[in-house]
C-alpha cells in the first residue's frame, strides 16, 4: 500500500513539473516529501507492537525461560517422621523408592497428601505431573494436594505452617533475571485453595507478595507488578517490586487462623507467563 501511494504521489509531482515554472517544482517537491514521511511515520506507528507474553515455565518439566525445574516445601513439619529412614535412607538417589518406605501409619498427620521420594533429589514432596483440571490431561500442573495446615509447637516455639510451590529464576543455568526486563505483570492458571503469590528475594523474609483468593473453577489471573506489595522490612528499601533481585517464584499457603477454612485444600498452578513491553 506504501508503495502505491509514493506511486500516485510522484505521478502527481510530474504532472506539476510540466505545468508550473521552477519556483512550483520546488514547492511541489517539498509537499510531496512532507507527504511521503507522513506515510512512513503512520506505517510506522502502526507496525508497532503492543506487549508481549515470554512463557516462564509451562510446569511440563524444565523452565523454557531459566533451565529450572518446580519444586515444594514445607514449613513446621519434619519430613523424616513420615519416612522410613533407617531401611530407605533420605540421601538422593537414581531409582525411585520402595513404596513401603513412606510410613502410612504416620502419614496421616502430614502436612502434604504429595508423595514422597528421593528419586533424583534429598527427600521432598513430588509436587509436578499431575492433569490439570479444566485444561486436559495433556496438560500438566504443579500441586499441593490435600494439605492441612496447623499451628504447632516446635522446640517450645509455635510455629504457623506452610506449603509452598517454587521455581527458581536460574542463575546457576547461566540464565538471570535480565531475561524479565520490561515486565509489566504475570499470568498463571490455576485452581483450588486461597494462596500468595510472591516474587521472594535471597532472604526468605523479604518478599513482594500478592493474595490471591481460592476457586472451584480453572482460572488465568494477571498480577500487575506495582500491585505487589513489599514484606515491612523490604519496603524500607525496595517498596515496588523489583525483578532484577528476585532468584525465585513462590506460591505459598500460610496457616490462618482468621480464616480456618483456609488451612486445608489443594491448589494447582499452571502456565507462569510473564507479560513483558519491549
Amino acid at each position: 500500500m506504501l508503495k502505491k501511494l509514493i506511486a500516485a504521489s510522484a505521478v502527481i509531482a510530474l504532472f506539476a513539473c510540466s505545468s508550473d515554472d521552477g519556483d512550483d517544482e520546488n514547492s511541489s517537491s517539498s509537499t510531496n516529501d512532507s507527504s511521503s514521511s507522513s506515510i512512513e511515520e503512520q506505517s510506522s506507528s502502526s507496525e508497532e507492537q503492543g506487549p508481549i507474553e515470554k512463557t516462564i515455565s509451562a510446569f511440563n518439566g524444565i523452565s523454557a525461560m531459566f533451565g529450572t525445574y518446580p519444586y515444594g516445601y514445607t514449613v513446621g513439619e519434619n519430613k523424616e517422621d513420615y519416612w522410613d529412614v533407617a531401611n530407605c535412607g533420605t540421601e538422593s538417589t537414581t531409582t525411585k523408592p520402595e513404596v513401603s518406605c513412606t510410613l502410612p501409619s504416620k502419614a496421616e498427620n502430614a502436612i502434604l497428601g504429595n508423595e514422597l521420594t528421593t528419586q533424583y533429589a534429598e527427600l521432598h514432596y513430588i509436587v509436578d505431573g499431575f492433569a490439570f483440571k479444566g485444561v486436559g490431561a495433556q496438560n500438566k500442573a504443579i500441586g499441593l494436594v490435600d494439605y492441612n495446615l496447623k499451628k504447632v509447637a516446635i522446640d517450645e516455639e509455635e510455629v504457623e505452617q506452610q506449603a509452598a510451590l517454587g521455581l527458581d529464576v536460574g542463575t546457576d543455568t547461566g540464565k538471570d533475571a535480565s531475561a524479565l526486563a520490561g515486565v509489566t505483570s504475570f499470568k498463571y492458571r490455576y485452581v483450588g485453595g486461597a494462596h500468595e503469590f510472591r516474587l521472594s528475594t535471597a532472604v526468605d523474609t523479604d518478599f513482594w507478595v500478592y493474595n490471591v483468593p481460592a476457586t472451584t473453577d480453572t482460572l488465568e489471573i494477571e498480577i500487575p507488578l506495582d500491585s505487589l506489595v513489599a514484606t515491612e522490612t523490604l519496603a524500607e528499601t525496595f517498596p515496588t517490586a523489583d525483578v532484577s533481585k528476585v532468584p525465585k517464584f513462590l506460591w505459598v499457603v500460610p496457616f490462618s487462623a482468621e480464616v480456618p477454612a483456609n488451612n486445608t485444600g489443594s491448589l494447582y498452578i499452571d502456565y507462569l507467563t510473564a507479560v513483558i513491553k519491549e
